[in-house]
């Protein structure tokens, strides 16, 4: 095998298995512990380019997600389509009697069409 042959099964391997592996990161269940008396706790699941985030926050006033793609929304629970494969930033922010409590974490998203 001559290296341009090498160097094209190491980039194959490279974008089949790293999107994978963050994959199987991203359904995990996020916890942050108080600064306003809150704990912002949610679920998040990844299907394809597809994130569905489901809020398991209780006793808040006002709920705020930040996508990281310059969409939000107020929903408690959003599912969210991102438009290309990437890793964004997400955010979520927790507002109870006017003190607003956020957390933010990474989800990677793919699609099988690229």
């Amino acid at each position: 095998m001559n290296n341009t042959h090498l160097l094209k099964h190491y980039l194959f391997l490279l974008f089949l298995i790293f999107p994978l592996l963050l994959f199987a990161q991203n359904n995990k269940k996020q916890t942050k512990k108080k600064e306003c008396d809150l704990t912002i706790t949610f679920d998040y699941d990844v299907e394809d380019l597809n994130v569905i985030f489901t809020n398991t926050v209780q006793n808040y006033d006002n709920i705020l997600w930040d996508f990281g793609d310059g969409n939000t929304s107020k929903d408690d629970s959003p599912i969210h389509l991102y438009s290309k494969t990437g890793a964004y930033e997400f955010c979520i922010s927790v507002t109870k009697e006017n003190c607003t409590d956020k957390f933010c974490g990474q989800v990677y998203v793919f699609d099988p069409c690229e």
